[in-house]
């Protein structure tokens, strides 16, 4: 039995016999007051598992290694942990092995503790709670042979890892928490984010944490062979979560608030913190990043391929743009910028989901102000298409000097993609000269679409331009260009004008 009351020790030691058939108790305690009863980074992740069932000194438990043993389990086979076992251990064991991790931990790494065994809470002496490990003594008054919660968790604090979870599934593991009713994590909204990204924000706050299976009280064993009622729960539950991208500890305690131990999910040491501890955070799924990258692919794939026919009329096949427009949703959804503006783009060109005006304005606008706060942070990667949102008449949000400063901008880049609406724009205001320096940069660049459109220019134009005193004679060097780098329309035109078969 886990939790021996000093007034009562007589009946128990009479009643040994039926208690054993009964539910144990993780605990001793002092005296029977009910004080207090109440009360995108490398991260490499480790745990140290704990179970006692064999004692010199004190009742034998049942489960305790067995709890362990499922809980290393899990954390090893469902979340990647590098796990560490101590069975029976004596106090300089314990205290040895987390010594060990000062020398093997990295600052990024996550750290957990779980202890399983007999805990002890001392309110008349001492006012301290403290591990009972296979030597410790009940004669030992002044608890020299009992290991204090305290100093596993100040050895636990020191650790050069920056988040730290110590699972107490002892009696009073609640005293692991000195912030217990004061502190107690809130959990995080992760709808936005990326797991590789919320990993990273996690680890800029040194954190240490604790999750106890109780309050300062005790806490079940269970029945002999099986697991504790918290470890069964919280094995249970890792096992449910293992699949998902993102598992904190906070999604862990909210799973086991309905065991009637109350188990506690706080804070130790002097690090009062604004972030979790994360058991897993990797993505399954494709990140906001290769699916913006993917739609754009997919996208200048679409391009390449449109017909003569299709240039002409704006048409483009529907169900290739809406599986497109998918996946730039769900980047948009996971917190990347540039997808809003592509899907703003699309849905203007093509009409794809039929947005209203006001619905694409809302797309544009949400690029537009993250787009903004980038530039002002001194990141100018989306000037261009900050430029191309009100060139293409999507969005207007600035001045067109404005759009002219970021046009430039962007091409002393060597964007192709601003080369091309830059040229646009220039047709739009009947400014031919600069149309065609811009195309003909891009077409420099290798840029199929720039390409194709100087030649058109040089076509189409020949008589303003050779007014201009500007080369028009080489527009079929240009088509066939384009043609050789995959573009459908420009391999089209040299055929109906015999250049080729």
């Amino acid at each position: 039995m886990r939790t021996i009351i000093i007034n009562v020790l007589l009946f128990l030691l009479v009643s040994n016999n039926i208690l054993a058939q009964q539910s144990q108790y993780r605990g001793m305690v002092i005296n029977n007051k009910t004080e207090g009863r109440e009360a995108k980074v490398e991260s490499n992740t480790y745990a140290l598992v704990i179970g006692t069932d064999i004692y010199n000194d004190y009742p034998n438990l049942y489960n305790p290694i067995k709890d362990a043993k499922g809980v290393g389990e899990v954390l090893d086979k469902g979340y990647g942990f590098k796990v560490t076992y101590l069975e029976n251990p004596s106090s300089n064991q314990v205290l040895s092995t987390l010594r060990a991790y000062h020398n093997k931990l990295k600052k990024d790494d996550r750290f957990l503790l779980y202890v399983a065994g007999h805990g002890d809470y001392d309110s008349v002496y001492f006012n301290q709670a403290y591990l009972i490990l296979r030597h410790s003594k009940k004669t030992d008054m002044n608890r020299l042979t009992h290991l204090p919660f305290h100093t596993v968790s100040k050895m636990s604090e020191k650790l050069p890892a920056q988040q730290v979870l110590i699972i107490a599934d002892v009696c009073y593991g609640g005293a692991f928490n000195n912030q217990l009713l004061r502190k107690v994590s809130s959990g995080y909204s992760t709808h936005h984010v990326s797991a590789s990204k919320f990993l990273e924000d996690q680890l800029k706050h040194k954190n240490r944490c604790v999750l106890s299976s109780g309050r300062l009280t005790p806490v079940a064993d269970g029945r002999p062979g099986e697991h504790s009622p918290f470890a069964k729960m919280l094995i249970h539950t890792l096992e449910n979560h293992q699949e998902d991208s993102i598992v904190t500890a906070s999604d862990i305690k909210n799973e086991l608030a309905t065991l009637s131990s109350k188990p506690t999910l706080g804070y130790f040491g002097d690090n009062l913190s604004v972030s979790e501890f994360v058991f897993k955070s990797e993505s399954k799924k494709a990140s906001s990043e290769e699916l913006l990258a993917l739609a754009k692919d997919e996208y200048q794939s679409v391009l390449m391929n449109l017909t003569e026919n299709q240039w002409s009329t704006g048409i483009a096949p529907q169900k290739k743009l809406q599986h497109i427009l998918s996946l730039l949703q769900e980047s948009s959804q996971l917190g990347h910028p540039e997808a809003s503006f592509w899907i703003a783009l699309i849905e203007k060109k093509y009409q794809v989901n039929h947005l209203s005006d006001n619905q694409i304005e809302l797309y544009a606008k949400q690029a537009v102000d993250l787009f903004k706060t980038e530039i002002q942070n001194g990141d100018n990667i989306h000037e261009g298409m900050l430029a191309i949102l009100q060139s293409e008449n999507i969005y207007r949000h600035s001045s067109d000097e404005d759009v002219k400063k970021w046009f430039k901008s962007s091409m002393a880049s060597e964007d192709p993609l601003s080369f091309y609406y830059a040229g646009k724009y220039c047709l739009k205001h009947r400014q031919l000269k600069r149309a065609y320096q811009f195309y003909k940069e891009g077409a420099g660049n290798d840029d199929a679409l720039c390409q194709f459109e100087l030649a058109k220019l040089k076509y189409t134009r020949k008589n303003d331009l050779f007014a201009l005193g500007l080369e028009t004679d080489d527009y079929i060097d240009w088509l066939k260009k384009a043609s050789n780098n995959g573009l459908r329309i420009a391999n089209e035109v040299l055929i109906s004008i015999g250049q080729i078969e």
